[in-house]
């Protein structure tokens, strides 16, 4: 049965190696701060993560293809090579974010801060 991370606070939690393919987020969800998940975190490909707070993560590599992040703050994440093709990107803020390398095919971008402080919309 997947995890329900609903309203959890891992800020001081070790991640490494953890598997949460099928886990539950909401809003409430606090992930520590400059923890490296590029390799500890796996995730479903076409999770809901909406309205997630993440600052300062490395989801380098990560494979968030087709998942919801619509209404996240995804600030100054290293997200460098990732897979958000087909992502929902819709009201992110993605300010100071990493993209070199990410795939980004068929992500959608409305109203989308995207690292520079622009807007995106398409």
């Amino acid at each position: 049965m997947p995890a329900n991370l609903s309203n959890a606070d891992l800020s001081y939690s070790i991640m490494t190696n953890t598997n949460l393919v099928g886990a539950f987020y909401n809003s409430e969800t606090i992930f520590p701060n400059g923890t490296d998940l590029s390799k500890a975190i796996y995730l479903d490909s076409g999770a809901n993560l909406s309205n997630i707070f993440f600052t300062k993560i490395n989801l380098s590599r990560v494979n968030l293809s087709n998942t919801n992040l619509s209404n996240s703050i995804l600030k100054y994440i290293d997200l460098s090579y990732a897979n958000l093709s087909n992502a929902n990107l819709t009201n992110a803020n993605l300010e100071g974010a990493i993209l070199d390398g990410a795939n980004l095919e068929g992500a959608i971008f409305c109203t989308t801060i995207m690292p520079n402080g622009s807007v995106r919309n398409n």
